[in-house]
């Protein structure tokens, strides 16, 4: 595990609990489907790391890096998300 943890990058670390919590938002409206969920985290993801790359348009050598790096955080940081809120479900379930 702490080596999915590496390949966030810290800048883009702040963008897993964003994501969690807009994902609990989410779940809670009631015509939103859950099944939906991970993709909106996803692109939202996405979006909210593209905005941190461009913040930090000077880093990159071109534009393709810069997109790259948008997709892969991105995704990385919705997946975290999705792990986050799947430990803590599972490490508050009371046994049975």
């Amino acid at each position: 595990m702490e080596e999915l943890f590496a390949l966030v990058k810290t800048d883009y670390t702040i963008i897993i609990a964003v994501l969690y919590f807009i994902g609990i938002g989410l779940r809670k409206l009631k015509g939103f489907p859950n099944n939906y969920i991970p993709l909106c985290i996803t692109l939202t993801g996405i979006g909210l790391a593209a905005l941190s790359s461009i913040a930090r348009l000077s880093d990159y050598a071109n534009l393709a890096a810069l997109v790259f790096d948008s997709i892969a955080q991105g995704i990385l940081c919705a997946g975290m998300s999705v792990y986050v809120n799947e430990f803590i479900k599972h490490t508050l379930k009371k046994s049975e």
